[in-house]
């Protein structure tokens, strides 16, 4: 699900030609911008060949070790103690490895101002920039306070990213460690502080830890409100996931919200936004780039080009991004989190992502938002559960501020959170469910404007049930009774939740749900994998509307090396896909339903 852009936005080229006097004006900012470029660096843009790519994912891990080998050096000298008031440097610049990016183009940046800035990415004059000019720094003269919403070059977006990144966007709050065995939040300093590295291995530090670490801070899942634990170290993995029921109270807002005393964070959040009444910003923004449509799906803050349009890297991207955002959430958060929309159709195919999607999406309850607001908004989170197969993740949870409209509004936040792999800005869409009132419905059905006649329609269908109404930010009407109890399955190899009335809220949504092609990719059912149809030899395909035979998808996996990683990375977990939908689709109680794991049958899958 995503917001609709601002009116302000342009969405696609032709809008600039339109305006802009056609190729005059793309082509006079393009050429200036590439003289400009050409005569400050030997690096060139213009060129068919990407800019080699910038290696964060090591640098990352190598940053984690330094900042862990910080905490276990301050914990041996509190006599094996969590000091309580220990916060840990953070510095956004060295941990994207921004300054490798800044000192590669260390005379652009240097010649920065506002003025050429916009010369170069093309912007129209009546565009808001958000460019300040700063001239008391001689590495970057220039200040980014946000993006600028237009389509730019993928080199661009760089540029952006790296200016916002490294001189204006704040600390995070936090820093989550999961590994295997146990989960650590560490609170960080706000004032933005480089470590010296110390050579550290990051096997070595968190075994470490592990050890010195005695407290065991396991947390229910009906733990009160506010999560305030500064340092935590939790449980092992389970065997047996039964199904969940929701409380309906976490529904409820204005209840929830009761919860949390005035001086608490959410309380001070939640009354500075409400003045704005429906006329609030687009909180969350995209890094919208030229010719690349599922950019806009991704977080500008943290887009890496080189890696995130990469469909190989991609897959396994959103894969690590899933498996993280479960770990999270039931490792540590202790919430109740469901796979829904676009994500809900590929757990229903294969129980994998659809490879023609951009993000992941889920839902929890309004209860669950606050909760995550209150202990863990602004939270970079370092996922090393996988890291026996040599998989090491950095993630950032980011809710935006206007969680207490509910409503449609302008359109312009429908999202109510991201959960964003910080190397490459691909991300997971999270919206929150709310009930809502009788009075309420009745008050929304009267407004014609604020209904498409499909919305209104699920909206009278949901509400003559006389069952509890829930909701999200755009208007996707549901029974209470659809969604609880939630259903423990499997996504992307881990245990993960869905909706037990699936079948019905799949074909309510997308009445297209059963065609096996789509955007370019054909589902497969003897590989139970969708193939991209304009892949190399031997997996093209005569007609996309019948199924392929078995020998047509035999040899698939015989020519196609990458088609034959994937068949032998998924063939198990997505044979045990169609068993478990056989199994849920015969069933007619949920109430004792209960999905057996063995540990090994939830590894990570090496695509």
């Amino acid at each position: 699900m995503k917001d609709k852009k601002p009116l302000n936005t342009f969405t696609v080229k032709r809008n600039l030609r339109k305006i802009y006097s056609p190729r005059l004006f793309l082509l006079v900012g393009c050429l200036f911008g590439l003289y400009f470029f050409f005569g400050t660096t030997h690096i060139s843009f213009g060129s068919s060949k990407p800019i080699a790519p910038i290696d964060t994912d090591d640098s990352t891990i190598k940053y984690a070790a330094n900042l862990l080998e910080e905490v276990h050096t301050k914990i041996n000298a509190n006599g094996k103690e969590v000091p309580s008031d220990m916060k840990i440097p953070f510095s956004w610049k060295q941990f994207l490895s921004l300054d490798k990016e800044i000192e590669a183009k260390k005379k652009f940046y240097a010649e920065l101002n506002c003025v050429k800035l916009a010369g170069l990415i093309g912007k129209p004059t009546n565009t808001p920039f958000n460019c300040v000019e700063d001239p008391t720094d001689k590495e970057i003269p220039i200040v980014i306070k946000q993006n600028i919403l237009l389509y730019l070059y993928p080199e661009f977006r760089t540029v952006m990213k790296t200016i916002h990144m490294s001189k204006t966007y704040s600390n995070p709050d936090s820093v989550v460690l999961l590994t295997k065995d146990s989960s650590y939040k560490l609170p960080v300093d706000p004032n933005p502080q480089k470590i010296k590295s110390k050579g550290a291995s990051i096997e070595s530090v968190v075994s470490s830890l592990q050890g010195l670490v005695a407290k065991n801070a396991k947390k229910s899942a009906e733990d009160s409100f506010p999560v305030d634990e500064a340092f935590q170290v939790l449980d092992p993995k389970y065997s047996q996931f039964p199904t969940k029921y929701i409380d309906d109270k976490q529904f409820d807002f204005e209840e929830t919200l009761k919860l949390f005393p005035a001086n608490s964070k959410i309380a001070q959040i939640h009354a500075a936004t409400e003045k704005l009444g429906n006329d609030i910003p687009k909180y969350f923004t995209e890094a919208y780039t030229m010719d690349v449509p599922m950019a806009s799906h991704m977080d500008w803050r943290f887009f890496d080009s080189n890696k995130a349009l990469d469909f190989n890297v991609k897959s396994e991207i959103l894969h690590r991004l899933m498996r993280a955002w479960l770990h999270f959430t039931t490792k540590i958060a202790h919430i109740d989190t469901w796979v829904s929309h676009g994500s809900l159709i590929g757990w229903y195919w294969n129980g994998l992502h659809l490879p023609y999607d951009s993000d992941i999406d889920m839902q929890i309850s309004v209860g669950s938002l606050l909760k995550l607001i209150q202990g863990y908004n602004n939270t970079v989170v370092l996922d090393y559960t996988d890291a026996d197969s040599g998989v090491y993740n950095s993630f950032y949870l980011d809710i935006g501020p206007y969680f207490g409209a509910r409503g449609r509004g302008n359109r312009k936040n429908l999202i109510d959170a991201r959960f964003i792999d910080i190397n490459t800005g691909i991300l997971i869409d999270i919206t929150a469910v709310s009930s809502m009132s009788v009075t309420e419905a009745e008050k929304l059905k009267a407004k014609e404007e604020e209904l498409s006649p499909f919305e209104k329609q699920e909206l009278l269908k949901a509400s003559a049930e006389g069952e509890q109404v829930i909701y999200d930010k755009n208007y996707h009407f549901y029974r209470l009774g659809q969604i609880n109890p939630l259903l423990p399955t499997k996504l992307e190899n881990e245990v993960a939740y869905i909706p037990n009335n699936f079948e019905v809220l799949l074909k309510s949504e997308y009445p297209d749900m059963d065609k096996s092609y789509v955007k370019g990719f054909k589902y497969r059912k003897n590989l139970r994998l969708w193939v991209g149809t304009d892949e190399s030899t031997g997996c093209k395909v005569d007609n996309v509307i019948i199924d392929t035979a078995l020998e047509d998808d035999q040899k698939c996996v015989e020519s196609n090396k990458l088609v034959s990683k994937r068949f032998h990375a998924t063939e198990e977990a997505t044979k045990r896909h169609q068993l478990q939908l056989k199994e849920l689709r015969a069933a007619t109680d949920f109430k004792d339903y209960i999905l057996t794991s063995k540990p090994n049958e939830r590894r990570v899958l090496l695509y």
